[in-house]
């Protein structure tokens, strides 16, 4: 309960900072993402790490949770990347193939989510294939298509 009640105040805190000027000290691998649920029609904002190639997004979810589930077909979603408001499509992505690279990637580019995944980099900042295998096991990718 109380584990529940500080990750909601970070997620406020995080929330705050990511819509205001201050964005730049975090916005470089957080952003706020924001979905409609597919049965309940109610708004959702959360803060993600995500990385960021040309016009895609991509975030990181573990496959148990259940928000992902709203950003499967196509769904719009509205995103605070590095102090824009912007616009884009998401597909959830479970093919275990593609996120074995996909996670390794997004792993070696923000290191600090890397406990979140129970693996560890080695001393250059990369990771084995072994633990990006361990890493997404149970891992989803959000992609956005931007625009």
């Amino acid at each position: 309960m109380l584990q529940t009640f500080i990750i909601r105040l970070l997620n406020v805190v995080v929330t705050f900072l990511l819509r205001s000027p201050w964005h730049r000290f975090i916005s470089k691998d957080m952003l706020l993402i924001q979905f409609t649920g597919r049965k309940s029609g109610k708004v959702y904002t959360t803060p993600v790490s995500y990385m960021w190639d040309d016009d895609v997004v991509k975030i990181f979810t573990d496959l148990q949770g259940k928000w992902w589930k709203n950003l499967q077909n196509k769904a719009p979603v509205r995103l605070w990347l590095q102090g824009n408001e912007v616009h884009g499509t998401a597909e959830a992505v479970t093919e275990r193939v593609k996120l074995i690279s996909e996670v390794k990637d997004f792993l070696e580019r923000v290191p600090r989510d890397t406990r979140a995944y129970g693996v560890k980099l080695d001393q250059n900042g990369k990771m084995t294939l072994e633990a990006a295998e361990q890493a997404a096991i149970d891992t989803v990718m959000i992609q956005i298509q931007l625009g």
